[in-house]
């Protein structure tokens, strides 16, 4: 047996179960966003098991992964962080001389209090939480930084770097970034699911858990992905789509609806916007004030095939008594020229036929109308999009493509329907506001676009010092090289919190140790429950917690009347809402950490009062204000690096990476899944790899214009070819040359051909909202996703003479 993995399982085969104590803690693996609480079993004060701790109510919640139980390893890890160090080398060198907490704290503050007085609080840049701060909803992972930043008037950035496109998709269509998905308890009730660009049974694997019930109970499984993987594996169909071409797939399904009935006229009618008219002369939705009739001047206006005339109706109205809206139309009224929502949608659809978009998906003829036949027929249907829909240039329009498709059937706010990115059981609400929020002060926030530019460029003002918790920002944002050469180098002083030494804290100036979620305690809302993460351990060594590390900070930058509570307080505040009625710090504790919110006992059904929060108050898959862009409607668009381009010519290949079941996110230093799993591999089609001469297990080179790197070669069939594929989570050390996120397009620091004019709309729409909220956090939009945006070419490298 490994020699990790032999002495747990001999500590746990002799254990005295009387001798221990147990706790509810977070899994630190919530980047995958399954939030599965652990039960920590405790033994003279060290974990000797994890396990999945009982959800109250919903026994078939209770699930914890392998990424989850191996996380027991994390406090014990020989390469935690134990004490505060001082660079003594150059960045990025890794030498290092061991300092007190007084010295640290003292350095850290005068630096900073200098670089306020000199350049102004905006000029450090504080990231304050991450893919590995766990829970992201408590005071530690985001609560008491976030409060820091807005006291002290940091920089922080506004807007995610990718997997923003289901969220805004969500906003055009539902008006509301998370909606449109049931709690996934609910999909025992569906007849189909279609899993669209998304490993779940690797990646979120408890959501999968109630897939697999729900096939059990008849439903049949769809999987719609380039590769053939686990998830496809458990399908009843897998269609391997050509990468990038989602919204192509989605449209011709549409037209196939359209064409034959497939739909549900009295929903489309009345939930949709699609018997709006829409002007021919300027894309924009008729309204009262056009038809010179007096009309409330925002009503909508519909045409009544009934008398053949045309009539308004008011946003969040769904019916008008005596009308019935036409679904098809083209009138003049008043003079203008206009359609319906449903035709533009239909001939929309119709340019991207099944026999239109078939070379291009890679997708015989036939197989797209039996898929589309197939969801027209069998209701309710469940689509889950995952997030690798969205990671191009214009994945936005793939998922609002989706999204359409998916207005057309009624199973939006249905049991057993739904259609979303994001499938969750919405949870109590925690009260930030008393954390984020101090004398009403906020930090100054710049978008993702422009955020990182200001290091560089001092506009629009300097930034000269970095504050970095709990985030490996080179292991999780593309392009290494540009932080390592231009970012980095620009910076007068950084700072970094974590447990391991990270790649990102390799260049910093000062490292803290902070604690696991293990050693400390908090609370987060998840599967319905309000849950208090308990500390089941003392902090090892000398490890801190993101409360007392920021806590002191401002009592010595002058800002300690505003940090004069402990966790418990904090979290006590956070409980009250009106969401949290009559639970509270001693509750939690008496029920074993978990307490089911009310109303959350059965699975929640996203809009089943049809009421949605878009300005309509319908699904609005026409979206008026991106005509401008020709995006109105969704469409298919080239990637910006694709197959298609000339640059296929030099590199062929598209280069993806994926979640993996031994590793969460850039969180590769569980040392028990990395015997399991020890070192990477690139997946090639045999095809690709017999055209280069490779066979498996052979060394490559893996490059393009932005850099290279060299690993090994395994050979599957279930890789489309064209494409090449690896897990996601590697760090740098783990190659003998170079990282594939080297090879990635720069998200951080965006060329103009990478700002996808949509977004930019996205963001004026929400940019007050963003810039007054008590976190940044809570605005999950950026710039469209790219990281699938990459060509690359392989070639057979002897990593013996390298």
């Amino acid at each position: 047996m490994a020699t990790v993995i032999q002495p747990v399982a001999d500590a746990q085969s002799a254990l005295d179960r009387d001798a221990s104590e147990f706790f509810t803690v977070a899994c630190p693996g919530m980047g995958c966003h399954q939030n599965c609480p652990l039960k920590a079993e405790v033994r003279d004060g060290r974990m000797v098991s994890l396990t999945a701790a009982p959800i109250p109510g919903a026994p078939e919640d209770t699930h914890a992964c392998l990424r989850g139980i191996a996380a027991i390893d994390l406090p014990y890890n020989p390469e935690r962080l134990k004490y505060p160090m001082r660079r003594i080398g150059e960045r990025g060198e890794g030498r290092w001389e061991r300092i007190s907490w007084d010295d640290a704290y003292a350095e850290i503050a005068t630096r900073l209090a200098d670089i306020r007085d000199t350049d102004g609080p905006q000029a450090v840049l504080m990231h304050g939480s991450g893919s590995s701060s766990v829970p992201l909803s408590g005071v530690n992972a985001g609560g008491a930084t976030g409060r820091f930043a807005n006291l002290f008037g940091c920089t922080e950035i506004v807007g995610w770097a990718v997997d923003g496109g289901p969220f805004v998709a969500g906003l055009v269509n539902y008006g509301f970034f998370f909606g449109g998905a049931n709690d996934p308890r609910d999909w025992v009730n569906s007849k189909l699911i279609i899993i669209w660009g998304e490993n779940m049974a690797e990646s979120a694997m408890r959501d999968f858990n109630h897939v697999m019930r729900a096939r059990k109970a008849g439903a049949k499984l769809v999987v719609i992905s380039p590769t053939f993987d686990a998830t496809a594996a458990k399908a009843d169909w897998w269609v391997p789509i050509e990468p990038s071409t989602d919204g192509a797939l989605a449209l011709a399904m549409t037209h196939v609806l359209i064409e034959e009935g497939l739909y549900d006229e009295d929903y489309v009618r009345r939930h949709t916007v699609a018997p709006f008219l829409v002007r021919d002369d300027n894309g924009q939705l008729l309204r009262g004030r056009d038809l010179g009739t007096g009309a409330p001047d925002e009503d909508y206006v519909v045409w009544d095939q009934t008398n053949a005339v045309a009539a308004t109706i008011a946003a969040r109205v769904t019916d008008l008594p005596g009308v019935v809206p036409a679904l098809s139309a083209a009138v003049t009224v008043n003079g203008v020229p206009c359609h319906t929502a449903f035709d533009l949608l239909a001939q929309q659809a119709a340019k991207h036929s099944p026999e239109r978009v078939s070379d291009l998906c890679k997708i015989p003829v036939e197989t797209i109308r039996e898929l589309a036949r197939h969801y027209g027929r069998n209701r309710p249907s469940t689509i889950k999009i995952g997030f690798g829909v969205c990671r191009t240039f214009h994945g936005d329009l793939n998922a609002r493509a989706i999204l359409a498709l998916a207005a057309l059937t009624g199973d939006v706010g249905r049991s057993g329907g739904g259609a979303s990115g994001w499938c969750k059981a919405y949870s109590p609400m925690l009260n930030s506001s008393p954390v984020y929020a101090a004398d009403g002060r906020r930090s100054h926030r710049l978008h993702i676009s422009e955020g990182h530019h200001a290091i560089i460029t001092g506009k629009p003002w300097p930034i000269k010092a970095m504050v970095v918790l709990g985030t490996n920002l080179l292991g999780s944002i593309p392009n290494r090289r540009v932080w390592t050469e231009q970012i980095f180098p620009k910076l007068d002083f950084i700072v970094a919190v974590d447990i391991v030494e990270s790649t990102t804290a390799q260049f910093a100036d000062i490292v803290l140790p902070g604690t696991t979620i293990f050693e400390r305690t908090d609370l987060y809302g998840a599967l319905g429950c309000t849950i208090l993460s308990q500390q089941a351990i003392a902090p090892m060594h000398e490890a801190k917690s993101d409360v007392e590390i920021v806590s002191e900070l401002a009592r010595r930058l002058g800002l300690g009347e505003h940090f004069t509570q402990n966790t418990e307080q904090y979290l006590a505040a956070m409980l009250d809402h009106p969401t949290q009625d009559g639970i509270t710090l001693d509750r939690l504790r008496a029920e074993g950490g978990i307490v089911r919110g009310k109303g959350a006992e059965k699975p929640h059904i996203s809009f089943a009062d049809k009421r949605f929060p878009s300005p309509s108050g319908r699904i609005e898959f026409y979206a008026e204000y991106l005509h401008h862009l020709g995006e109105a409607l969704p469409s298919h668009k080239e990637p910006g690096e694709g197959k298609r381009s000339e640059l296929a010519q030099r590199y062929p290949l598209q280069f993806f990476t994926g979640r993996r079941k031994f590793t969460n996110q850039s969180q590769s230093y569980y040392r028990t899944t990395k015997e399991l799993n020890p070192e990477p591999r690139i997946r090639l089609n045999p095809t690709d790899a017999l055209q280069r001469g490779l066979g498996e297990e052979d060394w490559v080179r893996v490059y393009n214009d932005r850099g290279d790197f060299r690993v090994r070669v395994q050979l599957s069939d279930g890789i489309r070819p064209g494409t090449a594929w690896m897990e996601h989570g590697w760090w740098p050390r783990d190659f003998p040359h170079g990282h594939y996120q080297d090879l990635l397009r720069p998200l951080n620091l965006p060329t103009p051909d990478m700002i996808n004019p949509a977004f930019q709309v996205y963001w004026g729409m929400w940019k007050q909202f963003a810039q007054n909220a008590p976190s940044p956090g809570l605005t999950p939009y950026g710039l469209a996703d790219q990281i699938f945006d990459c060509l690359v070419q392989i070639e057979r490298h002897d990593e013996a003479a390298a």
